[in-house]
């Protein structure tokens, strides 16, 4: 099987599995931008490479994911949401509903979410878009960090 638009994950991710599932990994998160113009036959490109990951594996959305929000939503259900493993809170929200902000029914739900937090020892949360961006904003001076010198991370 392969989609239209690409061939299933980044190749370098993909060439991680193996080692992935030696480590016993139980959860992965990709934030976003999973399939360029999405199909169906790439969601199922997606879905079918996933199946060899052991891993749970859930979406945050990105722009490219949301050119197709019926389509997204009809396979997965709401782009927004949250869950527990252990004693941790997983929460991940989509910044495409409203121009890269969190409102509305979005908005008020993240609240509902949080209110649980002091019984949990870490909370995740996860999205595809920076919230903060702003040409005016008080971040617009920070600088990437350098990748000089990193080690892979996987």
């Amino acid at each position: 099987m392969a989609g239209v638009n690409n061939e299933g994950l980044h190749p370098p991710f993909e060439q991680k599995f193996d080692f992935l599932n030696s480590r016993n990994v139980a959860l992965g998160i990709l934030t976003g931008d999973i399939v360029i113009f999405p199909t169906e036959e790439d969601w199922d490109e997606v879905d079918s490479v996933l199946n060899f990951l052991d891993a749970e594996v859930y979406f945050a959305v990105g722009n490219h994911d949301m050119k197709d929000r019926e389509l997204y939503e009809r396979r997965y259900g709401s782009t927004y949401f949250s869950f527990v493993k252990g004693k941790d809170l997983f929460i991940i929200l989509d910044p495409e509903l409203d121009s890269w902000n969190i409102s509305g029914e979005q908005l008020k739900f993240l609240k509902e979410t949080l209110l649980g937090t002091d019984k949990r020892r870490n909370l995740f949360v996860f999205f595809h878009q920076l919230l903060w961006w702003d040409k005016n904003n008080k971040y617009k001076h920070v600088r990437l960090n350098s990748t000089e010198g990193r080690a892979d991370t996987i």
